[in-house]
């Protein structure tokens, strides 16, 4: 059995992973839509293989929701 740090320690580290994660998705999709290489972020999820679940959170943070 864990203690409370070593659970809080856990938790935020997968916080950190997945904030990582989309904070990488964000630069290539930036990155993709800044060059013209693709016209449309739909392009960029498909690419990309972006799950569905993360689009939203995505399209919030580049403010195109």
């Amino acid at each position: 059995m864990c203690t409370f740090g070593q659970g809080a320690f856990l938790a935020w580290k997968d916080y950190g992973i997945e904030k990582g994660k989309l904070d990488n998705l964000i630069e290539n999709i930036s990155a993709l839509l800044e060059s013209g290489t693709i016209s449309d972020i739909q392009q960029a999820f498909s690419i990309l293989h972006v799950k569905k679940e993360l689009q939203p959170k995505i399209l919030k943070r580049l403010n195109l929701n």
